[in-house]
């Protein structure tokens, strides 16, 4: 057994195609491996190597920079449960001008999408101002945080609002006093 094999540690894998999309300057970067071997072969000898010592392997390619420290912290907290599946909680605002339809086209969404609303709290302030808080799940979803709001950019895009979707934990991380 290799010494490196107790390690708590997690393989971030992503795609040949999006690792030389981002290092333009394989030569002078200072990556470390034979002259004569190809970026490819490297990319290649060193992706098993981390996927073989790996704790566990995060697929990197549907995930934006939240879910994959989010994945990356909830590793611990995954140990023990049931297959890993847990809640997935998002928090889900939606400010701009009141017009009909903004709760129904975002309720639509999410279950259309398989995301259970929890709670939701919304308010017209001044008589024109729309704002709407929603907790949702997003267990039984196969979508990203990136794609769910995607899917709400569409559904709202000819109604003047704004639409954030974040991770309830990284939310409430965030607004601590």
């Amino acid at each position: 057994m290799s010494s490196a094999k107790h390690l708590d540690h997690n393989c971030l894998k992503v795609g040949y195609e999006e690792i030389t999309r981002r290092i333009h300057n394989y030569e002078t970067r200072g990556i470390a491996g034979p002259k004569q071997q190809t970026f490819r072969e490297l990319y290649d000898e060193r992706q098993a190597l981390y996927e073989k010592f790996a704790e566990r392997v995060i697929e990197c390619a549907k995930l934006d920079q939240e879910e994959i420290a989010l994945e990356i912290a909830n590793t611990n907290h995954l140990k023990g449960t049931m297959m890993g599946k847990s809640k997935k909680r998002i928090i889900v605002t939606v400010i701009g001008n009141d017009e009909i339809g903004i709760v129904a086209k975002v309720a639509t969404v999410l279950a259309e999408n398989q995301i259970n609303i929890i709670d939701i709290n919304q308010k017209i302030l001044g008589d024109e101002i729309f704002a709407m808080t929603m907790l949702a799940d997003r267990v039984s979803s196969e979508l990203s945080l990136s794609e769910i709001k995607s899917k709400l950019n569409e559904a709202t895009r000819r109604l003047s609002v704004e639409v954030t979707v974040q991770d309830s934990e990284v939310f409430q991380y965030m607004h601590r006093v």
